[in-house]
């Protein structure tokens, strides 16, 4: 018999098109080459669950189907490697012996770790990659761009015949299939192919007018007779799906190389979206179609997906373009079926999910932030003690110029026990007091090993303890231990107080998860709003981490999300209590120094303007001038200054307000007073 080309489509997307359980996918298919293949064919998927499997090793990542990236079951990655074909260079097993040493590395890690040109070192790790030497482990999530950590593959010995098995299920779920396919999904040559498939009682059969010859395993020959005709959703599938294996070629003349996600009616391909995995949102940058009229399926096709990207803690959507129009231009039927289906406009995109619609100009933002940080004049802190409690750290003494009316040092307040220097969260070292400290030491998670451990024991038993003491009573090198109190000290486990004492700081029972946010709490109080990028430079965990105490604290209702930057497409979460509130305008003049965690925060502002490296004088929210150097109690020092007279008059006010005077550099050629002691001489009571 002759079966026709349609018959046999509808037959494969029948047979694989769902399963109970994330297992039985893979034990029918074998592979996958991305999750989205498989949430749209197991019923209930659950993405902890396949981290679960990725973590415990049940289910593998690398190159394991014909070079191909892939996931498999472990046992399976048993057989596909039985095939593999080694072809690394002599130098390649130092690169493999470093892996292992390192139990497990990234490749900047490895570059870092060997002395070995980055090229030749790229092209090591791939031959090993291909070799299926290495595979890639799992660390905590898999997302679009995350580095991957390699670790050594060491397969065990296959069960039962590893070409027979493999070639059974490729038939079993992919069959009908041309010879010829098959070696994309089992590697081994057509010869074999061909007198293995008769082993295991498949049978040829002949597809269309054009007579292809295709095989089949013999005990569904039957089942092809009578395949019923049903009416599928259009859906959003990834290019690895198992669907679309025989529509490669239309989607390569259609699409080229680009990255897109083909929207399918069953395997009929009626359009693609160019989409991106940013940071707390999916972004449709393109969205092609076979028709207009297929847009409201296209958006629901959409929202099936996102229900994937939800378990991610992935929630908002957004598009910037339909078959070739921008969002801003969409015509009134388009607009209508965007709006019909639940989706905003917002800043020259349209978005859908949970956020908010509201939007600041960049003044309004910056008068926001500046009015949370206090550095009104009229609502600064009276004390560094009342400072701290309520902010929880204060970094140094350029933080405190802009914010204590108190005329004092950091130097000075520790010197009274109000504040212990530590490393904080960003990860300078700062002032905090022990009723903080705890947070900074359980954010970092730190886990000790032997040396560290006695070091800890030591400082315990003669705290308030010196270095010197330290390293006296040390059962390390001098060398060893200078390391080892550095690495306490970047952990959080140690502080100092004012005659540069170490002492442990409290260890909670607290999860690190925990820690993290409620030190992301405290800062959102004196910012009041961030990007996901923007806090992970103020937080000392990964952006997994920093995405999930984002989406706790917008679950709790602390926090509101949305595009709230007038024109700008970043997604912002900010304090739910301002979202809506015009924010009053900030007008006072200021001078805002590098070591100010501000001066951090609006990077992305200050480069615009001004290099990262110099501190900025603002006018209300416009900067008006900057300089390399820094203006605070403990001395003042100016070069290169850049601005108006008005700049200048700001930062000479602000040097007069601490005490100083400035120093510029011709000045600094005639003058070597001591500006810190001269300040202390003078303000006894400080």
């Amino acid at each position: 018999d002759v079966f026709d080309y349609d018959t046999v489509e509808r037959y494969r997307l029948r047979k694989g098109s769902s399963f109970p359980d994330i297992r039985s996918y893979f034990e029918f298919y074998g592979s996958a080459g991305n999750e989205l293949d498989v949430y749209n064919r197991v019923e209930g998927f659950d993405l902890e669950e396949w981290y679960a499997m990725r973590e415990s090793g049940e289910l593998l990542l690398g190159r394991f189907v014909r070079g191909k990236v892939r996931f498999v079951l472990k046992e399976e990655g048993d057989k596909y490697a039985a095939l593999r074909r080694e072809e690394i260079q002599p130098g390649d097993l130092k690169v493999l012996n470093m892996i292992e040493g390192m139990d497990g590395a990234t490749m900047r890690q490895l570059a870092a770790a060997m002395d070995m040109d980055k090229g030749a070192l790229k092209d090591a790790i791939s031959r090993l990659d291909r070799s299926l030497l290495i595979v890639r482990d799992f660390s905590e999530r898999e997302d679009w761009g995350t580095e991957n950590t390699y670790s050594v593959y060491r397969p065990s010995p296959p069960q039962g015949d590893p070409v027979k098995d493999l070639l059974t299920r490729a038939i079993r779920a992919y069959g009908p299939i041309p010879a010829s396919a098959l070696r994309f999904l089992v590697d081994v040559p057509l010869d074999v192919i061909d007198a293995t498939a008769r082993e295991i009682g498949a049978e040829t059969i002949t597809i269309g007018d054009g007579q292809v010859q295709m095989l089949v395993m013999s005990d569904e020959i039957p089942l092809l007779e009578d395949v019923p005709v049903e009416d599928r959703p259009l859906k959003v599938i990834a290019l690895s799906d198992p669907d679309i294996g025989s529509k490669w070629a239309e989607i390569a003349s259609r699409y080229g190389d680009k990255w897109i996600y083909p929207l399918v009616r069953g395997n009929t391909v009626c359009g693609a979206l160019e989409m991106w995995e940013m940071s707390g949102c999916v972004e449709v940058r393109a969205m092609d179609l076979d028709s207009p009229e297929l847009l409201p399926d296209a958006l629901r096709a959409i929202d099936g997906m996102m229900g994937f990207y939800r378990m991610k803690g992935i929630d908002v959507v957004r598009v910037r373009e339909v078959l070739g129009t921008d969002a801003a231009d969409l015509d009134e039927g388009q607009r209508h079926a965007m709006a019909d289906s639940g989706y905003a406009f917002v800043n020259g995109f349209y978005a859908k999910g949970r956020f908010e619609p509201w939007t600041m100009t960049m003044d309004e933002m910056l008068s926001y932030v500046f009015s949370k940080q206090r550095i009104s004049k009229d609502s600064r802190f009276s004390t560094v003690a009342k400072a701290v409690a309520d902010r929880g750290y204060m970094r140094g003494d350029q933080e405190l110029m802009l914010r204590v009316n108190e005329k004092t040092s950091m130097k000075r307040q520790a010197e009274k026990d109000v504040v212990v220097k530590m490393t904080l969260s960003p990860p300078y070292q700062g002032y905090t007091n022990l009723k903080h400290a705890w947070m900074y030491r359980a954010e970092k998670g730190y886990v000790p090993d032997e040396a560290a451990r006695d070091l800890i024991s030591l400082i315990k038993d003669r705290q308030p303890v010196s270095k010197k003491e330290i390293v006296d009573h040390s059962p390390y090198s001098v060398d060893r231990t200078a390391d080892i109190l550095s690495e306490l000290s970047k952990a959080s486990v140690i502080c100092q107080d004012g005659e540069s004492q170490y002492r442990l700081v409290q260890l909670k029972d607290v999860d690190r998860l925990d820690a993290s946010k409620e030190i992301a709490k405290m800062h959102f109080e004196y910012f009041g709003v961030f990007s996901a990028e923007e806090l992970s430079s103020f937080l000392s965990v990964r952006m997994p981490q920093v995405r999930k105490v984002l989406r706790t604290l917008e679950d709790e209702g602390f926090l509101k999300k949305g595009f709230f930057l007038e024109g700008d497409s970043t997604l912002r979460w900010m304090l739910a209590e301002d979202v809506g509130k015009e924010p009053p305008k900030f007008k006072e003049n200021f001078l805002l120094n590098t070591q100010d965690n501000l001066h951090i925060y609006l990077r992305s502002v200050l480069k615009e303007a001004v290099p990262s490296t110099r501190s900025v004088i603002f006018n209300g929210t416009r900067i008006v001038g900057s300089f390399k150097g820094k203006v605070c109690s403990t001395g003042a020092k100016v070069e290169e200054f850049e601005g108006s007279d008005r700049a200048r008059r700001i930062m000479k006010e602000a040097a007069q307000s601490v005490g100083v005077s400035l120093e510029t550099e011709r000045q600094r050629e005639d003058d070597d007073w001591d500006v810190s002691e001269f300040y202390i001489k003078v303000n006894p009571g400080a």
